[in-house]
């Protein structure tokens, strides 16, 4: 069914149009994407996995012709197509015809005197709905949909550890649609792994904080296992994340158990301070003032933190 006024024209016709807004003539190196089988793609709303018969039949009938070369942004050569004598002069009559005919928005007017003179007509005959009405915001909204769907698959496969063949196949077929360069995708796989290790982050907090209650006010049994399984399932958390945090919590618990109860405050502080590898200024001073409080002198501080250093080289 036809959505825009581009889809009721045969794909040959679109590939005329747009190769004639984008004629290069003989030129063999100032080459554009547009004449490359993705820019065609893009700009006629023909599949890739379609484009190519209505390119070689019109190749069959003399009005095109291909040859290889590396347009603008690409890395290497392929395929890309121009036009003959006899498609140009086919393609200007296509598009003197489109021009004179009754525009479908204005009365009285032309399509050629609805859109501006430097304007494509391809693209103008896309954001042309069948019935006259026009969405200006329709080829951005499908980009924004095609994104969103690229990102969903990224944070999947990020989630999940492993990326199907499927997936593979998904993602460059969207990247290829969405005509992203390698700095673009880069981009969106940075953000959508900083945005899943802050919920990751949020989520190994949960699991530890129930890891505390459980072994230090339960006790470990049946129940609590099944209710520490369905936890980590609800969280998501991969088994091996899930083993080191169960690992590193039941040594942080028999770290404390080591030292006087009284102890306990410095002794969460100073792991928590040394997990990240460094102490900083303001860690420093909230250590120091927790000794004083405490009572803890430097033996004992010594000994807090060798056996911290000692669990920590451990996980």
């Amino acid at each position: 069914m036809a959505n825009t006024l581009l889809d009721t024209f045969e794909q040959s016709e679109r590939i005329l149009l747009h190769l004639l807004e984008n004629d290069m003539g003989d030129e063999i190196w100032d080459l554009s994407g547009n004449v490359a089988q993705k820019g065609i793609c893009l700009a006629t709303g023909i599949s890739r996995k379609h484009v190519s018969r209505p390119l070689e039949k019109l190749e069959s009938d003399g009005l095109i012709e291909k040859d290889s070369g590396r347009p603008d942004g690409y890395r290497q050569r392929v395929l890309i197509y121009r036009m003959t004598q006899k498609g140009r002069k086919s393609a200007k009559k296509l598009y003197r015809n489109i021009m004179d005919r009754p525009s479908p928005i204005y009365k009285n007017k032309t399509i050629g005197s609805s859109f501006e003179e430097d304007s494509s007509l391809v693209k103008w005959l896309g954001k042309i709905r069948t019935d006259g009405t026009s969405d200006e915001n329709f080829e951005d909204q499908a980009k924004d949909d095609g994104e969103q769907f690229l990102r969903k698959l990224i944070k999947t496969a990020m989630r999940d550890g492993v990326l199907s063949d499927d997936e593979r196949v998904l993602i460059d077929e969207l990247v290829d649609q969405l005509s992203l360069s390698n700095e673009s995708l880069k981009k969106i796989i940075e953000e959508e792994r900083h945005a899943l290790e802050k919920i990751s982050a949020g989520a190994e907090s949960v699991y530890v904080e129930m890891l505390d209650k459980v072994w230090a006010d339960i006790g470990v049994g049946e129940s609590t296992t099944a209710l520490l399984d369905a936890l980590a399932e609800s969280l998501r958390l991969n088994p091996s994340n899930r083993k080191r945090l169960e690992v590193v919590t039941r040594k942080r618990h028999a770290l404390l158990k080591t030292f006087d109860p009284s102890f306990e405050p410095y002794v969460e502080a100073m792991w928590i301070a040394m997990s990240d590898e460094s102490i900083s200024v303001e860690e420093d001073a909230i250590l120091r003032s927790l000794r004083l409080s405490l009572g803890i002198g430097e033996d004992m501080n010594s000994q807090i933190i060798e056996a911290i250093r000692s669990l920590l080289a451990e996980a």
